[in-house]
């Protein structure tokens, strides 16, 4: 499978740390792109940005799609996911379909951590929206762009042992691409199991790119 990963923010730090994340997760044979939005802004944080977001990925993603089977968005959030389906006409992926789409199955109750207030307003509303609510047991947040990459994940930990405590849930969310990304150093001292995201989302891409070809679809084969 040739896949293309899509950091729908500018920060090209970031879709390093997702690329070499998401490598890890590929088989033997599969190769991926990895593509920064090139408008728009680092952090996607509001209405205004998540629009700008939207329009950017519409734009941005109509040459690299070519030669690729599937798209995974490094992001939780909609941008606009059913119009670069019926564009692109290949399978795209955000890592909130992936957690949607697995969350009846994994039979636990589920705390998420994402990066800011306006996300877990977000999250709540799109659960809500899903029925998805039976399954989540808390949604916080933090400030994810408020200081170094060990503040964040030191709030990720304080966040994650609350979690913890009293048995309130028995896994963790990571809804975010800033904390997708360290997801493999929260999983390796944490007190519950961190849900893969980025594996979900690979899996998806990969399944959903073989029922295309297999209806005639429009995928490539590599």
């Amino acid at each position: 499978m040739r896949l293309l990963l899509y950091n729908p923010n500018t920060d090209r730090s970031l879709t390093a740390k997702l690329a070499a994340a998401v490598r890890t997760r590929l088989a033997p044979g599969d190769a991926l792109l990895a593509v920064t939005s090139e408008k728009g802004d680092a952090f996607v944080n509001s209405e205004d940005s998540v629009a700008a977001a939207r329009a950017s990925a519409s734009e941005t993603l109509d040459g690299p799609a070519e030669g690729c089977e599937a798209i995974l968005l490094g992001c939780f959030g909609d941008l606009g996911v059913d119009d670069l389906r019926r564009k692109l006409k290949r399978p795209v992926i955000s890592l909130s379909d992936a957690f949607f789409a697995v969350a009846p199955f994994l039979a636990r109750r589920i705390g998420i951590v994402t990066t800011s207030p306006f996300w877990a307003d977000r999250i709540k509303t799109e659960a809500r929206r899903k029925g998805a609510t039976v399954w989540i047991a808390d949604v916080q947040s933090l400030d994810a762009g408020a200081g170094p990459q060990s503040t964040t994940l030191d709030q990720c930990r304080a966040i994650i042992g609350e979690f913890a405590s009293g048995g309130r849930c028995d896994a963790v969310v990571l809804a975010g691409a800033a904390l997708i990304a360290l997801a493999d150093d929260l999983s390796a001292d944490g007190p519950l199991p961190i849900t893969d995201l980025l594996r979900i989302g690979v899996g998806l891409c990969r399944a959903a790119s073989e029922v295309l070809k297999a209806a005639g679809g429009t995928a490539v084969a590599v």
